[in-house]
Formats: structure tokens, sequence, C-alpha cells
């Protein structure tokens, strides 16, 4: 039985190894580390969806507020209430992103750091 490297080459392609070298860098990451990068995206994500998810919802309600709730109504009242809660709400979330986003930097920060210190004590 003919090799399919031969056969193919009969049939006018033609079969050329490439040997490619590289050298790369391995630096240790620390599984926590990972853990906690996964855990402040993950944070940041939900952040970013929920206030995006209130602000609609906020909008919506101040919307139907301003143009078909009468003044001294319930409908009114309501509305005022469920506005101060979504702006609690996005607030709180705003708070919860910036703090993940700074610990996420600084994960990140401390990360490259070691790197680079690893790969200035090797010669």
């Amino acid at each position: 039985m003919a090799d399919a490297t031969f056969a193919t080459a009969a049939q006018g392609s033609q079969f050329q190894p490439v040997y490619l070298g590289r050298k790369m860098k391995v630096y240790p990451v620390y599984q926590s580390d990972l853990e906690g990068l996964e855990v402040y995206a993950g944070i940041i994500t939900i952040s970013i969806a929920v206030i995006t998810l209130i602000a609609g919802f906020a909008m919506t309600i101040w919307w139907d507020w301003e143009t078909s709730a009468a003044v001294g109504s319930p409908k009114e009242s309501y509305g005022l209430a469920v506005l101060v809660i979504c702006c609690a709400v996005v607030i709180g979330c705003v708070i919860a992103l910036c703090m993940s986003w700074k610990k996420k930097n600084n994960v990140l920060t401390r990360i490259e750091k070691e790197s680079y210190e690893l790969n200035a004590a090797k010669p």
C-alpha cells in the first residue's frame, strides 16, 4: 500500500513538513488569583446588567408618571417611591461595580508585577 504522502504527491499536491520552534515564558499564577478575577468579572457583569435593567425600569416609570399621573394621586406617590428604590439599587450597584473593578485591577497589577520580577530574576 502506498504512503498517503506519496499518493497525494502523485496527484499534484506537495507535502512539506515544517517544524517551527517557539520560546515561551511561563509564569506561575495562583489558582486563587484566577478565581478572584473570575468573581470580580462576574460581579462587574451582573452590576452592569442590573444597572441597565433598573435604569430602564425607572425611566419607564418616570415616563408613565410624567405623562399620566395626576397630582396627588396614589399613582404619583407609588411612582415616586419606586423611583427612590430604583435610585438606591442603582447607587448600590455602582458602588459594587467600582469596588470590584478596583480589586480586579489590583489583582492584575500584582500578577503583572510578579511576572516582571520573575523575568528579571532569571538570567
